[in-house]
């Protein structure tokens, strides 16, 4: 006979939707594949519209998700809400239930994730979030359990499917950012409010999580570098196309010994690499590690659907260990200290404007090497309407401080028109 476990959703926006009509249009397709029932018995939104019980069929419904988890009698909860309160709560009051939940809350999980892995190793409610980075990406589970014998050095990831898709835009049809961003409303790939999108703070959540999971860290999203793409122009994409690159929104973290390089950024990546081809809204996660070697995920990362899928597969995950008895993997997190963002080293591209005079290019590439900067390459475009020249450089590795104070000086000159522009460059990605 088929176990029947009882499942309560909170919080019906795009995703908890996507993942109420999955788990009612897929029943017989899940009982067949998982061998057990996920029965949708309640859901809980403060504000369920005629639509929405529409779809539904004898679920009960609460307008309060803290009722539906005291009252049902639940096996599994997914918390789709959002945000830190309340469903932090929530989340703490299932578990403390002895009941399972999966989540897809990335912002929370970033801010207060080692707490709950602590009451889910106390109590009997264990906790899932796939779904809180990469969409339909397994890349969580992959590292808690594929590669959970693998000593990983480095993840880079294109981990916000709306950013993608609006550089993809830009790089491929020159569009403006503004139009792009318009673009991706428009097909679904951007909210409302894209601010934690495009400034990068859904990405600093993601990299914090993974960061947290692979080096067995606890560290704060606050303290996390981040720098959104509002700043990258059709301009620039071009000058990165000329010098053999694409620009991406990188997840990056990297282990130093007892300390971490964690940050997230627009970045130049070789156009041969297989993360300069993830386009549109689909994300990507690159691993590297000595035993590894380098590995990638690949998959959509914007949009309910490949969200809601990753939260049913959490479901049936949890449902196999119920129903067997499957130990979960748990991590010990412990404190460590972020690198800071002054010692990090990088390649650089860099973008000025300077009045087309002798000596001001050695005024430049004099600053730059009192700063122990190496210059690689040099590029001058044409001469503009006001007498600015375009000159695009890019550097060999160099500190992230040393570039910020010699950005500093040479924005101070005369003949530069504009305060010079940078971008970041990572070359540490195998070729196609």
């Amino acid at each position: 006979m088929v176990k029947k476990l009882k499942v309560g959703v909170a919080g019906l926006g795009t995703v908890g939707l996507q993942t109420v009509c999955q788990l009612l249009k897929n029943r017989e397709q899940i009982i067949q594949k998982a061998g057990v029932e996920l029965a949708l018995t309640a859901v809980a939104d403060p504000q369920i519209d005629s639509d929405r019980k529409a779809m539904l069929d004898n679920q009960s419904c609460y307008s309060d998700a803290a009722d539906m988890v005291e009252q049902e009698e639940l096996d599994l909860l997914v918390e789709l809400i959002g945000g830190v309160d309340p469903a932090g709560k929530i989340i703490h009051q299932a578990l403390n239930r002895g009941i399972d939940v999966v989540t897809a809350n990335k912002e929370l999980l970033a801010k207060q994730g080692s707490s709950f892995f602590e009451l889910s190793r106390k109590g009997e409610g264990r906790l899932r979030f796939e779904a809180a980075v990469g969409g339909s990406i397994p890349i969580i589970r992959t590292i808690r359990e594929a590669l959970v014998g693998v000593e990983l050095d480095s993840i880079y990831g294109i981990i916000n499917g709306t950013t993608n898709y609006i550089l993809s835009c830009m790089a491929d049809r020159g569009l403006e950012f503004d139009k792009a961003l318009q673009e991706a409303r428009h097909k679904g790939f951007a909210e409302a409010d894209p601010t934690a999108d495009v400034e990068g703070f859904d990405s600093a959540h993601k990299m914090t999580i993974l960061a947290e999971l692979a080096f067995g860290i606890n560290i704060s999203p606050d303290a996390v570098y981040t720098e959104g793409i509002k700043g990258i122009t059709p301009m620039i994409l071009e000058d990165a196309r000329q010098l053999g690159y694409s620009i991406k929104l990188l997840g990056i973290a990297k282990k130093f010994n007892h300390r971490v390089d964690v940050r997230v950024h627009p970045t130049l990546i070789p156009q041969k690499s297989a993360l300069a081809a993830v386009t549109g809204e689909y994300n990507a996660v690159y691993l590297k590690g000595s035993q590894l070697g380098s590995s990638m995920l690949y998959g959509k990362g914007a949009g309910g659907p490949s969200t809601a899928t990753a939260v049913i597969s959490d479901l049936v995950s949890l449902a196999a260990q119920k129903t067997n008895s499957t130990p979960a993997v748990y991590y010990s997190w412990e404190k460590t200290r972020l690198l800071p963002t002054e010692q990090l080293v990088s390649c650089y591209y860099l973008r000025l404007s300077a009045v087309d005079r002798p000596g001001v290019l050695a005024r430049v590439t004099e600053i730059l090497g009192r700063h122990h900067i190496s210059i690689e390459t040099v590029i001058q475009r044409g001469r503009s309407a006001d007498r600015l020249v375009p000159v695009v450089l890019t550097t060999h590795e160099a500190r992230e401080g040393a570039m910020q104070a010699a950005l500093e000086e040479i924005s101070q000159l005369e003949d530069i028109g504009q305060t010079p522009k940078f971008v970041r460059i990572e070359e540490g990605f195998e070729q196609e």
